[in-house]
């Protein structure tokens, strides 16, 4: 699907159907994004999953992953004229749709390059290239 029509899509998406719009899905999970959340200053583009911060993204795994629960919420910065992303925040879940025990908690992790054909690819298409 053309970027700009997946992005015409999220950003259309029902405040009724729900938060999470679904953006993609893998073998092992369904990802999503709270659109709504989306907010960008210069060449930085901020997404999360906790509601104090201003984008959310949400993995939801199809089995549970050990002892890393069901669900992941991410805020994720973008850099886009580097081509790159950091996690600012990790909450891992015991339960789907990030319900439940939090198991893990982490903050301010290390900048990565952008890998083609991955969810982090999709997402910087979608926020970098609107």
């Amino acid at each position: 699907m053309p970027t700009k029509l997946l992005l015409v899509l999220l950003l259309s998406t029902s405040t009724a159907w729900a938060e999470w719009a679904h953006i993609g899905e893998t073998d092992h999970a369904v990802l999503y994004i709270n659109p709504a959340s989306i907010r960008k200053d210069g060449n930085l583009v901020t997404s999360s999953q906790l509601p104090y911060y201003k984008n959310r993204q949400l993995t939801n795994y199809k089995e549970e992953q050990d002892s890393d629960g069901m669900s992941i919420q991410t805020t994720v910065e973008y850099d886009c004229q580097q081509g790159r992303y950091r996690f600012l925040s990790i909450r891992r879940h015991a339960e789907p749709m990030g319900a439940g025990a939090t198991l893990l908690e982490t903050d301010n992790g290390p900048w990565h390059n952008i890998t083609p054909d991955t969810a982090s690819e999709t997402l910087f298409l979608i926020l970098c290239n609107p």
